[in-house]
């Protein structure tokens, strides 16, 4: 991720995908291979106690799971902003709720958001994002700004 500019959603995202990757791991008392071939050898020569270890582990993976959760917990206000990485089919109501969260935060906003034009606005972008484009764009793995400057080109190129 360093050198990218991923999204705010895309940041998110990683953070969830991390947090539940050490969550099973801490769950299941996982270890790599290596790891545990050379904690098994130094069981059996009396060098370490495998459960003083796996307390070590355990811990690693607990402080790991806290530490993700602070950044995960500054995301939240964020959550129905996640269509915005068009990562899936684009549904009016996902946008709905985000607007209605705008429109709480901002209320000045409801007086210049017409709400027609933006549901045109997501329609047209929905009838572009579709089944195949989306495919590709997984293909090529696209980030959010590529996905969003196809998606402005195309509407450009129609008008």
């Amino acid at each position: 991720m360093e050198g990218d500019k991923p999204s705010f959603a895309e940041v998110s995202h990683l953070f969830v995908d991390l947090k539940n990757k050490y969550t099973n791991r801490l769950e299941n008392d996982y270890m790599p291979l290596t790891i545990r071939n050379e904690l098994t050898k130094l069981v059996e020569n009396g060098q370490i106690n495998r459960d003083y270890f796996m307390g070590h582990v355990r811990n690693f993976y607990h402080n790991c799971i806290e530490h993700l959760q602070k950044y995960i917990h500054q995301y939240n206000e964020f959550k129905t902003f996640t269509w915005i990485q068009l990562k899936q089919n684009l549904k009016w109501a996902d946008v709905q709720q985000t607007n209605q969260q705008l429109l709480v935060q901002m209320p000045t906003a409801a007086v210049t958001l017409k709400e027609d034009s933006l549901f045109d606005e997501v329609s047209y972008v929905a009838n572009y994002v579709n089944n195949g484009v989306l495919k590709r764009w997984e293909e090529m793995k696209s980030s959010t700004g590529q996905r969003c400057i196809e998606v402005f080109k195309n509407f450009k190129d129609r008008n």
